[in-house]
């Protein structure tokens, strides 16, 4: 009886649980990459399964040597926020900080946050050579240092910031 309870057990939690979920996901990711400099970015673009041109937001990390997803003591910010905004009908690219992850070339602690900024132009200029991106509609979304870096980019950028 007990080893049947265990059992049914497993298979009701499985069955609820999120991370065992048979719903096929309403978007896609795809690895990507630019560059700024010697610096070469691997990101995560989030973007809806159907065809489309889409408004894209870039996700702008805060202080310290953090990856595309902004992992924070297991919690995973950036990529909770890239789900919510691509289920809305967005794209979203997050990347990984100057020499995090995938991400090679100068660190972090040899950079500036001007130099942040920069890689977030070069991060804007990459959406705009896709076909299923609405130039016009990129905006920024920034944590922290990421909060501070995204007006920099912005009165920087000749109204190319959308939002």
């Amino acid at each position: 009886m007990k080893i049947i309870f265990t059992f049914f057990f497993l298979v009701f939690l499985i069955s609820f649980n999120p991370l065992f979920s048979q719903e096929a996901s309403p978007y896609l990711e795809e690895e990507v990459s630019f560059t700024n400099g010697e610096n070469i970015f691997s990101g995560t673009l989030s973007i809806p399964k159907a065809k489309g041109k889409y408004p894209a937001v870039v996700l702008i990390t805060g202080s310290g040597a953090q990856n595309r997803d902004e992992e924070i003591s297991g919690f995973k910010l950036f990529a909770q926020i890239a789900d919510y905004f691509t289920k809305q009908g967005m794209a979203v690219l997050r990347y990984d900080d100057r020499g995090t992850g995938k991400t090679t070339g100068k660190t972090i602690n040899e950079s500036t946050t001007a130099e942040f900024a920069e890689d977030v132009q070069e991060a804007m200029k990459y959406l705009r050579t896709r076909a299923d991106i609405l130039p016009q509609k990129i905006g920024l979304l920034g944590h922290s240092e990421g909060g501070i870096v995204a007006p920099m980019v912005a009165a920087d950028s000749k109204n190319e910031v959308a939002f």
